[in-house]
């Protein structure tokens, strides 16, 4: 018989596309299958061209009004909400991202890389808003207040470069750039645009975080402009410019219809074209049906934008309780996408769905996916829920609590994590995989918690 405790928990799992959030270090994560999909097909190519195992890149989008992006050693790229919004052109947000990737290819992280590695998205994306805020406000002991003297290093390395390593990242990403065809005049452009809002704001106005973590701007710009003038190169050559134009101003679009304030995002509804983001503005105002019809109303004509109007529309037909057909369109959906686009969040969502039918056929193929997702999600709170509750579900006591203590470091709750890392080593069998993974996760908390104090 199944003890109180599993019989207590509750299925949850956040609706994807809206905002993943951290409990501990209140980090808010967007996630949506479209726009990640969209930021991937942008960064996979540059990190090819900068030496880098696309792969082991890793996008996250913090939601944050700031202008800001940073990059850790071990391939973990933080985005904010603003400065994807505060972007023009799908060759400005290369640049920024060449940049980034030119501080992963020239290690300037090397120092800090062991450090980065014990520390979760949640936790890396705290320090990375807490040094911007406390830098605002000219007090840097803010940022590190809360920050342990073993993660400190970390976190001073990873939101403040040298101006020689700056200049160093920006030759790296002329060269990326370069060698896709593309100029550096989108990074060029982009600094120029916060450059005069610096400016206009002065020394008393709030200067854009982007400068309070990325020194020399001027000097960067300057720089930057000679290395054009000497490559011949022209002003933003790629053959699939148009495309990538196009599927650069539906991804803000989109991002702006889940992540700004309903009021501003009605008062553009009328000139939005994304009709993916026209359903979610039905949704968030709580119009389910309304949003389904206009799913179906398009559905025909926006051929590349199916796999996820079809995404949105199982999200809704599941909030409605009608989970066989929700199954059935998340199912369409990942048939529709391009062989190349594996969808975990559309995986994850089928997932949810298949919990929500307590057949014991689908909860084999839950299981079966959730596990073959850990590989790309292990930062995901969500699938270690999700997996819980599954496992709960089979009355494996052991990988249910092994799976709570995941989630708790995900979100970076490292005493809950503890809590449930225990309860999992007296039910998971010795002289087993899956105990060692247990006795290296204590292992490892334990480590944390000698170094905090």
């Amino acid at each position: 018989m199944k003890s109180a405790f599993w019989r207590s928990v509750v299925l949850f799992c956040a609706v994807s596309g809206v905002i993943q959030k951290s409990r501990a270090e209140s980090i808010s994560f967007i996630r949506d299958s479209e726009i990640e999909s969209a930021i991937y097909a942008i960064v996979c190519p540059l990190a090819r061209a900068a030496g880098l195992d696309e792969k082991s890149i890793r996008i996250y989008i913090i939601s944050s009004s700031a202008v800001n992006a940073a990059a850790s050693g071990d391939g973990r790229i933080f985005i904010n909400t603003g400065l994807i919004l505060k972007i023009q052109t799908v060759y400005q947000l290369k640049g920024v991202l060449a940049h980034e990737l030119g501080h992963i290819a020239a290690h300037h992280s090397a120092r800090r890389a062991g450090i980065e590695k014990t520390l979760s998205a949640a936790a890396m994306a705290s320090i990375f808003l807490g040094c911007c805020v406390g830098i605002a406000g000219g007090r840097p002991d803010l940022a590190f207040g809360a920050v342990s003297a073993g993660t400190s290093m970390a976190a001073s390395a990873f939101c403040h470069h040298s101006q020689q390593e700056e200049a160093a990242a920006d030759a790296l990403a002329v060269k990326i750039l370069h060698s896709l065809g593309c100029s550096a005049k989108g990074l060029i452009e982009f600094l120029a645009i916060l450059r005069k809002q610096e400016q206009l704001l002065g020394s008393d106005g709030d200067i854009p975080a982007y400068f309070r973590t990325h020194p020399g701007t001027q000097e960067r710009i300057e720089s930057l402009k000679e290395k054009e003038i000497d490559s011949d190169r022209p002003a933003h050559a790629h053959q699939d410019s148009r495309k990538e134009e196009k599927n650069f101003r539906l991804m803000k679009e989109k991002l702006l219809a889940w992540w700004a304030p309903l009021d501003r995002v009605l008062q553009q509804r009328e000139s939005n074209g994304n009709k993916t983001a026209e359903a979610i503005m039905l949704y968030r105002q709580g119009h389910l049906q309304e949003a389904l019809n206009c799913i179906e109303t398009h559905l025909a004509q926006e051929a590349s934008q199916k796999p996820y109007l079809l995404e949105l529309k199982a999200q809704i037909l599941l909030e409605k309780k009608d989970v066989s057909q929700a199954i059935s369109v998340y199912r369409e959906a990942l048939a529709a996408l391009p062989l190349e686009n594996s969808a975990p969040l559309i995986q994850l969502s089928l997932a949810h769905a298949l919990l929500e039918t307590k057949d014991p056929a689908d909860l084999v193929e839950a299981l079966k996916i959730l596990n073959s997702l850990t590989a790309v999600e292990k930062d995901n709170p969500n699938l270690w829920h999700l997996l819980a509750v599954g496992y709960g579900r089979q009355g494996d006591e052991g990988r249910a609590a092994l799976s709570l203590a995941e989630e708790a470091l995900a979100l970076g709750d490292e005493k809950r994590a503890r809590q449930y890392a225990l309860r999992a080593r007296k039910k998971i069998p010795k002289n087993t995989p899956l105990y060692a993974r247990v006795c290296d996760l204590l292992e490892y908390l334990k480590t944390q918690r000698h170094t905090k104090k």
